[in-house]
């Protein structure tokens, strides 16, 4: 049982954690000097962020609410 409830809410952890570690690199990126991170790198992990939050969506097409939120992300 205790398996069923994890596994049910995995998407919605996975989505969380993608938001926020999003959020924290956001604010970094944009607030930081410029030439301090390397773009290339930016670049993968925003793609990686969009892959993460497009397999989500689909995972929420049942929940209206976490879907809407997956859409705005990506």
């Amino acid at each position: 049982m205790r398996k069923q409830i994890s596994d049910k809410l995995a998407p919605f952890k996975k989505l969380y954690d993608n938001a926020a570690e999003f959020k924290e690199k956001h604010d970094s990126w944009t607030t930081s000097r410029v030439g301090t991170h390397d773009p290339e790198e930016i670049d993968t992990e925003t793609q990686a962020f969009y892959r993460n939050i497009y397999k989500l969506e689909k995972q929420f097409a049942d929940y209206p609410e976490p879907r809407n939120l997956a859409s705005e992300v990506s």
